[in-house]
C-alpha cells in the first residue's frame, strides 16, 4: 500500500463526485461528475490487473482501505490524486 504522512490539498472537496467516480470514470473520460458506490464492475472487467503497490506508476488506479477509497497514482512516487467527500455537518 502506498502511504504518505503528508497530504496536499489541490482543491476543495466536493460532493459532486466521490473517489471511485474520479479514479474509475473521470480520470479516463475527463468529463462528467459521477459518484460510484462500488467500483467492483470496473475492477473485475478484465482490463485491470492486480499488482504490488510498489509497482504502481503514474496513471495507474489504486483501490485501498478494503475497497472504500480509489485514487490515481500521481507522477511522484507514493502520491495519489483523489477526491474526498467533505464531512457532513451534524445537526
Amino acid at each position: 500500500m502506498l502511504q504518505s504522512q503528508d497530504a496536499q490539498i489541490a482543491a476543495a472537496a466536493t460532493i459532486t463526485y466521490n473517489s471511485h467516480g474520479y479514479a474509475w470514470y473521470m480520470s479516463e473520460s475527463g468529463q462528467g461528475r459521477v459518484s460510484i458506490a462500488d467500483p467492483h464492475a470496473y475492477v473485475t472487467d478484465g482490463s485491470y490487473t492486480k499488482i504490488d503497490a510498489l509497482e504502481a506508476k503514474a496513471g495507474d488506479k489504486v483501490l485501498y482501505g478494503d475497497g472504500v477509497h480509489s485514487a490515481v497514482v500521481a507522477g511522484s512516487p507514493g502520491w495519489v490524486i483523489s477526491n474526498t467527500v467533505p464531512p457532513r455537518s451534524s445537526v
